[in-house]
């Protein structure tokens, strides 16, 4: 959902040029999006959050690119596919860092907050079934679908500008009452 209402607007219409450059891969656009989340994270340590968040804007719009220009092009590739995975760990991690390094909140419960969000990433009750988000994508339907992925966007764009240590505690207290909420329902779509 929050592909459709902050990156489709500029990924897509930025995809469609990119792929008129000769000899632009979209592994070179998922280089440019990792290298623009290290530099988002030296902000955050560097305490310039507006700059940061805007640059991890523009990272994560990048990591929109770089997939839909793989499809467009028809240049999909495992090693793309582990390059653009390996990529959006870094920069989550090293950003996740420098803003737990710059917080005024305890480190120990910075950790514990950090690591219970990756963990509720982790057990999160999908109701779509396996595709069904991947179909989505490529017809870019514009039916709304909650991905976990939205709350982390939230959490490092929003987070630095308002209060990371109050986002980070929002964005958890969400993702418990999602996943409560998503074990008392059905999948949706089932397959046959």
């Amino acid at each position: 959902m929050v592909d459709i209402l902050f990156f489709d607007p500029i990924s897509i219409p930025l995809t469609r040029l990119l792929s008129k450059i000769p000899g632009l891969t979209p592994n070179m656009v998922t280089v440019a999006s990792g290298l623009f989340g290290v530099a988002s994270a030296c902000c955050f340590f560097f305490e310039q959050f507006f700059l940061g968040a805007g640059i991890m804007y523009l990272s994560m719009m990048l990591d929109c690119v770089d997939g839909n220009l793989a499809r467009k092009t028809g240049q999909t590739s495992p090693f793309g596919a582990k390059l653009d995975r390996i990529t959006d760990s870094v920069k989550k991690v090293l950003c996740l860092a420098a803003l737990t390094y710059v917080s005024e909140w305890p480190l120990w419960l910075l950790i514990g907050l950090i690591a219970l969000h990756y963990g509720l990433f982790r057990v999160f009750p999908s109701r779509y079934p396996k595709g069904y988000r991947e179909q989505k994508f490529t017809s870019h339907s514009l039916e709304p679908l909650f991905d976990p992925y939205d709350l982390l966007v939230i959490l490092l764009f929003f987070g630095p500008m308002i209060s990371f240590e109050i986002v980070l505690a929002v964005v958890i207290v969400i993702q418990v009452l999602i996943s409560c909420f998503a074990l008392t329902r059905r999948p949706l779509h089932p397959q046959p």
